[in-house]
């Protein structure tokens, strides 16, 4: 549930704020050109990896958020999805990758950390809800 959410924040706001909205795509994308060319890899058309980060961050996200466990707290949400968020801000500067698509304005960077934030949030209230289910 927290990478749907994820995934659907970012899609939805780089549709209705293009100018501050974050990319996380266009990250991923110039990553994975980075780290192809390193390693001499033929690799597909734009088009054909955009798919496949999209899919790739989906199973990413949804591993990374699977930390909250099953004994999740608020709190352990909320650190787990600002590490993310801010993570996300930082290091595509150190990776040596344009940090502008998540970095771009100050607007930017409180989106990334929120996206990643509110995945979190979302993977605990789901791990909380299916808790009490199984009671």
């Amino acid at each position: 549930m927290g990478a749907g959410v994820l995934t659907a924040l970012h899609q939805a706001i780089r549709y209705t704020l293009p100018d501050i909205a974050p990319r996380m795509d266009k990250l991923d994308l110039e990553l994975i050109h980075k780290v192809g060319g390193q390693l001499q890899l033929d690799l597909p058309p734009d088009d054909e990896l955009y798919r496949m980060t999209f899919i790739g961050e989906i199973v990413c996200n949804s591993a990374y958020y699977s930390m909250i466990g099953g004994d999740c707290t608020q709190l352990k949400a909320w650190l787990l999805g600002t590490t993310a968020g801010v993570s996300a801000v930082i290091l595509p500067e150190h990776l040596g990758i344009d940090p502008a698509p998540s970095n771009r304005t100050k607007a930017t960077q409180y989106l990334t950390v929120g996206y990643y934030v509110a995945g979190a949030l979302a993977a605990a209230a789901t791990v909380r809800w299916l808790n009490r289910l199984s009671r």
